[in-house]
């Protein structure tokens, strides 16, 4: 049986996380905070502008909440981050200016992919993009008439 989307996802998530989170004690979090500071993360990601919606305004963020719920090590890293990105000093990430959440993440972004910022980001950005250009409002406001590939894609994609 082929697996759903959504389930490939939480294996991905899975599967990436093994053997990361081992030793590292997270107290047990989420929520509605948990789920803001994502949503301001993604934000910083995927911003809205003039033709497209922000990642939160398509729920980018719930749908990785949803995924966490089912992977632990997932959703013990978000509580991690959610503490770490909290705990900057100017107070909760979400009511950051905007540079001051750039900063953070760009921060995360050079991070070794094994400290819980790298991986976090790395995760975070993938299936940000996963679930943002899943929704065809995502798409809506780019001219896509005429296709792209108006004659189709050449063997062995066609």
């Amino acid at each position: 049986m082929t697996p759903t989307r959504r389930e490939a996802l939480r294996l991905a998530a899975a599967s990436l996380m093994l053997g990361f989170s081992a030793g590292r004690p997270v107290q047990a979090q989420g929520g509605a905070g948990r789920s803001t500071m994502l949503g301001a993360y993604v934000d910083v990601l995927l911003p809205g502008d003039g033709m497209t919606p922000s990642a939160s305004a398509l729920a980018v963020h719930e749908g990785i909440m949803d995924i966490a719920a089912d992977v632990e090590p997932l959703a013990r890293l978000i509580n991690l981050m959610g503490d770490w990105l909290d705990g900057s000093g100017r107070g909760a990430f979400a009511a950051l200016n905007l540079a001051d959440r750039e900063t953070l993440v760009a921060h995360c972004a050079a991070a070794d992919p094994d400290t819980p910022e790298g991986r976090f980001h790395l995760l975070i950005r993938l299936f940000a993009i996963e679930f943002y250009y899943a929704a065809p409002e995502a798409l809506a406001g780019f001219d896509l008439a005429p296709a792209p590939q108006p004659m189709g894609y050449p063997p062995p994609w066609g």
